[in-house]
């Protein structure tokens, strides 16, 4: 269905938002990030496993208030942000983030590359589909591991110094320096770890209790979190 849920740390569903007007093609992914002076969410119909859909976009909405009453059950019409990709392709995408800008941007997941591209909108406008902007392209894993370094879900940092990515057999912390989401392929990155994960398709920071949370897809799958060092 055309609905997100917000879960508690224990895994309870504490509202449910239905996103009014849209469909749910392939809903890949969740991010949250600056909108103004608030918050939205970042909702990703960007999967294309077949490669062949004629519609991509990102939608979002202001992100609920859960400590208000009455957001167990919630309707809103989100904004409709649509984009192409600048070679005319149609490539598969899982993993969505938000830059301290509040721009969106997304990662090929490949599963014959081992490599991933980001690509990145170059503003927000409801008016016009919008050609993305590629970044850095980079190795998310060893040759010949084939699908298990497959891109499947990301999230930077609140202020864009440290991106978290994750692939079926990997989870990548890179370092972001100045040039920072076009110099990917050489940025400094360290290996995480998370519990075991029949099909890892989630990953997202904890800013402010410094960890991350990763999910599987998968009917009631554990959610785990893991500390991050200093």
């Amino acid at each position: 269905p055309n609905e997100v849920y917000a879960l508690d740390s224990a895994g309870n569903v504490v509202a449910r938002v239905v996103l009014e007007g849209v469909d749910n093609n392939d809903w890949e992914d969740l991010a949250v990030g600056v909108c103004g002076e608030t918050t939205c969410l970042f909702v990703g119909d960007i999967g294309d496993n077949d490669h062949d859909r004629p519609w991509h976009g990102v939608l979002r909405i202001e992100e609920p208030d859960l400590s208000a009453e009455g957001v167990e059950e919630l309707t809103i019409t989100p904004d409709i942000f649509s984009y192409v990709f600048p070679d005319g392709g149609t490539w598969d995408s899982e993993a969505l983030a938000i830059q301290p800008d509040g721009l969106p941007v997304l990662f090929t997941k490949e599963y014959d590359t081992e490599m991933s591209t980001a690509y990145s909108f170059p503003t927000l406008d409801e008016a016009q589909t919008v050609t993305l902007v590629e970044r850095g392209r980079f190795e998310t894993g060893a040759s010949g591991e084939g699908g298990s370094a497959a891109t499947t879900a990301a999230d930077l940092w609140p202020d864009g110094t440290r991106l978290i990515l994750r692939t079926y057999g990997h989870i990548w912390e890179f370092t972001l320096t100045d040039g920072g989401l076009d110099d990917l392929e050489d940025a400094a990155r360290v290996e995480l770890y998370t519990g075991a994960e029949r099909q890892g398709e989630a990953i997202g920071y904890d800013p402010y209790a410094r960890a991350y949370y990763t999910l599987s897809e998968d009917v009631n799958p554990p959610v785990f979190r893991t500390d991050c060092s200093e």
